[in-house]
């Protein structure tokens, strides 16, 4: 087992370096647009309070640090997001100013994020600026860890 991983690893490498650096860009735009589009689904899931769909797009290690300082793991978070009667109905949930970085299997997503809710028959709305985290998981992106900073 072991020589057939060296062996796909030297020929990983020899195809990297007979393929120049078009490839390499290539790939990269590809991964910016599918972190964007993980990034989107993110926030279709809570925006829709879809807990299978939002912990499919969780990596198990997942974690939350609030524009409060509270810290959420996958579980606590897909319970605050997803279960139970909610006294607030979401009217809009979306980034704006996104930057995203590639980093091999690591994607970094800056971006300011705006909510728009309905509580005790009053419009409401919140905004921050989060940092996340996303790592590749075989063929998909998944939301690691994300810090979010309030914006007034």
């Amino acid at each position: 087992m072991n020589r057939l991983v060296r062996t796909m690893a030297l020929l990983s490498l020899a195809a990297w370096a007979t393929a120049g650096a078009a490839p390499l860009r290539a790939a990269a735009a590809n991964d910016v647009s599918d972190v964007k589009s993980a990034d989107n689904s993110v926030y279709e899931a809570i925006a829709t309070r879809d807990a299978t769909r939002l912990g499919d797009l969780l990596d198990n290690d997942f974690v939350l640090t609030s524009t409060f300082g509270e810290v959420y793991d996958k579980q606590k978070f897909l319970s605050a997001c997803c279960t139970g009667d909610s006294n607030t109905r979401n009217m809009s949930l979306g980034a704006s100013d996104i930057q995203v970085k590639t980093y091999g299997t690591t994607a970094v997503v800056s971006a300011r994020t705006e909510m728009k809710f309905m509580k005790d028959n009053a419009n409401q709305q919140i905004a921050w600026r989060s940092l996340r985290v996303y790592v590749k998981s075989g063929a998909r992106w998944k939301l690691v860890a994300e810090q979010r900073t309030s914006i007034g």
